[in-house]
């Protein structure tokens, strides 16, 4: 990591393409495959001048760095090994996810399972032309032999995880048992992975594949048969040109959705206004957002990478209010930001032993800048809105100060010349003092349109979640988290279809597999640090839970007190004049004027809707039910790792095996991605707003 990142901007991705194999072996193949190898080199040179083109064209989306072409083959006998050669050949670099230890899988090359006599030979060969110069990967899973159907399976999974584009060499025919060909398509098409289906029997005949609707339907008569690239109007080429342009390019962007006229009629002149922002120079570009219409207000791509964290702020009433609140404490403020080394080094230690380290050093840089800056708007969105409903009671008691008469009664007997001149500087004084809070409310909100604090918040928030959730999926061989979300909330947008699920992608294209060996030691090694993970979010969450319930419970019950406290003093307001209903009247004391009483009944009520304002804007009884449910299904996923920790460490108990843990992951990254989807929405619908 850069010795000072916290004046750095978030680092961009390498620009990384990935092309898996999935086919039949030798047996299934014709007897001559020269013309398959041309065909599967035509494509593969396809997907490289596609993606080299794409670069050029796309400076701005991705380092400076050369674009990185990777081949994701086991290298069995057939269809893998014809897809790796080639590749090779057009310098890409080799991932190779092997089911078994190597030394176990080189056992199917040798007599009597393999299909050639030099099948072992050829298999090492390919391993030492990939080392050098493009560089080579082994992912060795822990498959047993005693079930190769479910460890070949693992190992096709895997390859799917890492492919953007699945070559499958197959013949057409239905399948023949369990792992064939034409269901590891299917699976590659559930994932949305595009498919570019070559015939094996006649490989001048391919297509691509992108949804279920595409599939082929083979019978036991007839086999399917792809149409011939001839028959597009865009030719061959141009079909993998579309296609790679389709996966790398950032999704367009789009109008804010969920919103109703108003709310877009108001989004665009909160645009204008950003536009004028800029070109004033009152607001650095980067600080004020980009330039454009209302329909790319939902883009800050272009904003955060030119982000950097700010080494102070002024964005502290959020905690002080959050902290006495829910705390009944106060500590003392710091203006000074952590550096953003600091705020990972104990969480993502990058000397952390075999691939923790080695996910440490590629995510973390990742997850630092996101997260500091998700925490930075997050505190300045927040203090906005309770600097805005706080002051507008300042705004409503300064009105009213002047009909208290107070000073009267404090001056009663003084100078005759402070007693008359007294009131009348009190009064301007009230008088200005209005209209300068009212416009610090102004700018306040205003301010948080401009910088978009509101969005940068949830888009910054989402990527460092999506990159956490990364840490513990990319070392055994998963992918990237794959966001639902319900029907019902489909008004809110499809998060796949955003810059922060793009960049996270990017991410984990670029990151890729770890040299590793998938052992009892590995596994462990990584339930631990799901533990981890699983107790400090659940710490998290109970606190959250505990200190939003105590906020929520204290806000309801400050204005309740509030507008009880109006109804005593209207009482009492009523006292010097009873007899105008027949009862008897009171005098009130010279200390408490007649006055003073119609103006607290006034400030009072103002308190508890500004308070109660405060609560629903910032949803803590939504969100300490989520932390507390949150934290129960959490316990649930700790107990499961303690028990498949606390098996490995008998000697007698069978050892980890990577479907288990994987299984641990995956449950713990869709509670997570549900968690961070369920918070997108409830915030989505909570812009900053004038407290009126």
């Amino acid at each position: 990591m850069a010795a000072d990142l916290a004046r750095e901007t978030p680092p961009k991705t390498q620009l990384t393409f990935r092309v898996g194999v999935v086919g039949h072996r030798p047996n299934r193949l014709p007897e001559d495959t020269e013309p398959l190898r041309r065909v599967v080199r035509q494509i593969l040179e396809a997907v490289q001048h596609a993606v080299r083109r794409f670069h050029a064209s796309h400076r701005d989306l991705f380092s400076d760095c050369r674009a990185a072409l990777r081949a994701v083959s086991p290298l069995a006998e057939g269809s893998d090994r014809i897809l790796a050669e080639q590749a090779l050949d057009l310098d890409f670099e080799l991932q190779c996810p092997m089911p078994f230890s190597q030394q176990e899988y080189e056992k199917d090359f040798q007599p009597p399972r393999a299909l050639s006599p030099d099948s072992l030979a050829e298999f090492r060969s390919l391993l030492r032309r990939a080392e050098l110069p493009a560089g080579l990967v082994r992912f060795e899973c822990d498959g047993e032999r005693t079930d190769p159907g479910a460890a070949y399976g693992a190992t096709g999974r895997v390859v799917l995880n890492q492919s953007d584009v699945l070559v499958a060499i197959w013949d057409g025919k239905p399948a023949q048992g369990r792992g064939s060909t034409v269901e590891k398509v299917q699976e590659a098409v559930d994932l949305r992975v595009p498919v570019i289906w070559i015939d094996a029997l006649e490989p001048d005949r391919w297509s691509v594949i992108r949804d279920k609707s595409m599939l082929p339907a083979p019978t036991d008569t007839q086999r399917a048969r792809p149409p011939l690239p001839a028959e597009s109007d865009h030719g061959e080429t141009a079909a993998i040109e579309d296609l790679v342009g389709e996966i790398l390019a950032p999704p367009p962007p789009e109008e804010a959705v969920g919103k109703d006229d108003t709310g877009s009629r108001r989004d665009a002149v909160w645009a204008k206004l950003r536009e004028w922002v800029c070109e004033s120079g009152l607001l650095p570009r980067a600080r004020a957002g980009a330039r454009g219409s209302s329909a790319r207000v939902a883009d800050l791509r272009e904003t955060y990478f030119a982000e950097t964290v700010p080494e102070w702020t002024l964005a502290l009433l959020w905690k002080l209010f959050r902290d006495l609140v829910g705390e009944g404490r106060v500590e003392k403020p710091s203006f000074e930001l952590p550096d953003l080394r600091e705020s990972v080094r104990e969480k993502w230690p990058e000397d952390a032993p075999g691939v923790a380290g080695w996910a440490n050093q590629a995510l973390g840089k990742h997850y630092a800048s996101s997260n500091q800056l998700a925490v930075f708007y997050a505190d300045c969105y927040r203090s906005a809105f309770v600097f805005a409903f706080l002051f507008s009671v300042v705004a409503v008691a300064l009105a009213l100060a002047p009909l208290t008469g107070l000073w009267q009664v404090a001056h009663h007997g003084s100078h005759e010349a402070t007693a008359q001149h007294l009131p009348d500087l009190l009064t301007v004084l009230c008088a200005i003092g209005e209209p300068v809070v009212i416009l610090l409310i102004l700018v306040a909100i205003g301010w948080s349109w401009c910088g978009r604090w509101h969005e940068r918040w949830i888009s910054y928030r989402l990527v460092a979640e999506l990159v956490r959730q990364l840490r513990f999926m990319l070392p055994l061989g998963g992918g990237r988290p794959f966001p639902k979300v319900p029907p019902f909330l489909a008004g809110y947008g499809d998060p796949e279809r955003t810059w922060m699920y793009w960049h996270v992608r990017a991410i984990e294209r670029e990151v890729g597999l770890p040299e590793a060996r998938v052992d009892p030691a590995f596994l462990r090694s990584t339930v631990e640090y799901v533990r981890q993970v699983v107790q400090r979010q659940i710490a998290f969450h109970h606190k959250n839970h505990e200190r939003s319930e105590r906020i929520e419970r204290r806000l309801h019950a400050a204005g309740f007190s509030l507008f009880f406290a109006t109804f005593v003093i209207c009482l009492v307001h009523f006292l010097p004049h009873g007899a105008v209903v027949g009862v008897p009247s009171l005098s009130l004391p010279a200390w408490l004027p007649d006055r003073l009483l119609a103006v607290l009944c006034a400030v009072l009520p103002a308190m508890g809707a500004a308070l109660a304002g405060i609560n629903n804007q910032g949803e803590f009884g939504r969100i300490a039910k989520r932390s507390r449910a949150m934290t129960e299904r959490l316990v649930k996923l700790d107990e499961r790792a303690e028990q498949l920790l606390a098996r490995e460490g008998h000697s007698q108990a069978r050892p980890l095996r990577s479907p288990e843990v994987i299984a641990l992951t995956s449950d713990l990254a869709r509670l997570m991605v549900d968690e961070v989807l369920d918070w997108r929405v409830v915030f989505q619908d909570r812009p900053p707003v004038l407290p009126a």
